[in-house]
């Protein structure tokens, strides 16, 4: 069904074709113990995937608390308004830009793109050049640039590392450090840290939805220790920031395997590759391609 899916923005196919499609129908008795087997099994594998969603979850807040306990050591004297760091700050073009139905090298950016630091290009939205040129009129992002999402979700941050033709799609604020003053990776992590969520909280207090407005967007306090430290600061978070993202990374790809494996024992049920009478759950899905 998926691979004869037609391609474009929303999947779909021909519902009269397959209105008289066979379904393998086994005996009452054999499907009443097909959805036993089954609610005990994948209960048994979404537990485990809780518990490591709850794992990378820790992982994440450690992650944070790395850039919290650095930062914590300087006082509010080294605090600047972020605007005061940066050599531009850019905000989006706040209209929905025409995509276009192939697939150009000119690629938007969406909230769903950034997360936990990093901006991840892997599932983006295409336009045509005059759509790029259009809504990059107030600036192009670059290698090294920290974008921030002020609403839907608000607060979700991460770093640009490309120089592929990229531009921002609503609800994003673009923040280039002014390297003379913060290192980027500085910029970033403040960011990231609890000290910028104490203050969007403020933000967003009595809203119907969180949200920031761009001016608010210039005035978020930043730790800015002085340049020489930076170095230093910098190379102490992300040691220890990065054991806990591996942490993190390593408990995401578990998930994803359990749940290709609940899937994967779906179907050698209802297809008849192993008899649940008889089968314990435990590698009744060895051997078996989901």
């Amino acid at each position: 069904m998926h691979s004869e899916a037609v391609a474009s923005t929303i999947q779909n196919f021909n519902a009269e074709r397959y209105s008289n499609i066979t379904l393998r129908a086994p005996e009452a008795a054999e499907q009443r113990r097909i959805a036993d087997f089954l609610d005990a099994e994948t209960a048994r594998i979404d537990r485990l995937s809780n518990r490591y969603r709850e794992l990378e979850d820790l992982a994440v807040e450690r992650a944070k608390a790395v850039i919290d306990k650095t930062l914590s050591r300087f006082s509010q004297d080294f605090n600047i308004p972020v605007s005061a760091a940066c050599s531009t700050i850019v905000d989006c073009v706040n209209k929905t830009a025409p995509v276009s139905e192939k697939a150009t090298q000119y690629r938007m950016i969406r909230t769903s793109n950034i997360r936990n630091g990093e901006v991840d290009l892997t599932e983006t939205f295409s336009v045509e050049l005059p759509v790029f040129m259009e809504w990059n009129r107030r600036g192009t992002p670059r290698n090294g640039d920290i974008l921030f999402t002020r609403e839907a979700p608000l607060g979700q941050v991460g770093m640009l590392r490309t120089d592929a033709p990229v531009f921002l799609g609503q609800r994003i604020m673009l923040y280039r450090a002014d390297e003379n003053v913060i290192k980027k990776e500085l910029l970033l992590f403040n960011f990231l840290g609890t000290h910028i969520d104490r203050q969007l909280r403020l933000l967003g207090a009595g809203s119907l939805h969180e949200h920031m407005r761009v001016g608010d967007g210039l005035k978020l306090q930043i730790y800015c220790p002085p340049r020489a430290q930076q170095d230093e600061l910098v190379a102490e978070i992300e040691a220890g920031r990065g054991e806990s993202l591996r942490l993190a990374g390593l408990a995401k790809r578990q998930r994803a395997l359990l749940a290709e494996r609940g899937q994967a024992l779906i179907t050698a049920a209802v297809t008849g590759q192993f008899d649940v009478s008889t089968a314990s759950g435990r590698n009744v899905t060895d051997g078996v391609s989901a």
